[in-house]
């Protein structure tokens, strides 16, 4: 099984919500942080970003920008 989970954490909940909405991101679990200490954690400064980790929270790899769908699945495939 795999989850993707959205962290938001500069706008406020409501506008986070509205972004997830509107970009049709419904499949997405929105996990709410005030402050940016998950960002920090991750080493995100700016969006957008991304980071696969397996089950157990160990980073696999991260970058700034969009990945690609072909890029993500391979990644899933050797964790």
């Amino acid at each position: 099984m795999v989850n993707v989970i959205g962290i938001g954490a500069h706008d406020d909940l409501e506008q986070a919500r509205d972004f997830a909405e509107s970009g049709g991101l419904s499949t997405v679990r929105l996990l709410w942080a005030q402050g940016i200490e998950a960002w920090q954690a991750f080493g995100v400064a700016s969006q957008p970003a991304w980071a696969v980790l397996t089950r157990e929270g160990e980073f696999v790899e991260g970058a700034f920008g969009v990945p690609g769908a072909e890029q993500i699945l391979n990644l899933l495939s050797e964790i």
